[in-house]
């Protein structure tokens, strides 16, 4: 049975996170593929796009959002059906967090916004099997 070590580590094993959120009109789901980082301390993902992307207007509509990490090695894989997201300005610890994980970016994190997916229940799957972890504030 998977745990919240086993989860921590699906997370930050994983550099790309797909998150779906409702488009505007609410009328359907729109996924999209971004960098993510886990922040422990506060049990969010994190990730960050252009201020004038599509998804920022996307998630000013709706605070609702699910997101799962691929698959890799030996296909452990998390998936969160049900998070909130919302747009955050990262502490310093998040943003080292953020630019320690992805370096290369650190120019573009300077001018994008940044957005945190906070849950408590998330689906992992190791080895084949399926488990749920409940994450403790």
């Amino acid at each position: 049975m998977a745990n919240t070590e086993d989860l921590e580590r699906i997370f930050n094993a994983s550099s790309q996170i797909a998150v779906a959120t409702l488009t505007e009109d609410g009328t359907a789901p729109d996924v999209r593929i971004v960098l993510g980082v886990y922040d422990k301390a506060n049990n969010q993902e994190l990730f960050m796009t252009a201020a004038n992307a599509e998804k920022v207007a996307e998630i000013s509509k709706h605070s609702q959002a699910s997101f799962a990490t691929p698959q890799f090695g030996s296909n452990d894989v998390a998936r969160v059906r049900k998070a909130t997201v919302e747009k955050i300005d990262p502490t310093p610890e998040q943003l080292a967090l953020y630019n320690a994980k992805y370096p290369q970016t650190a120019k573009y994190a300077a001018h994008s916004d940044f957005f945190a997916l906070s849950f408590k229940q998330a689906e992992v799957t190791i080895g084949g099997e399926n488990s749920t972890v409940e994450v403790d504030d």
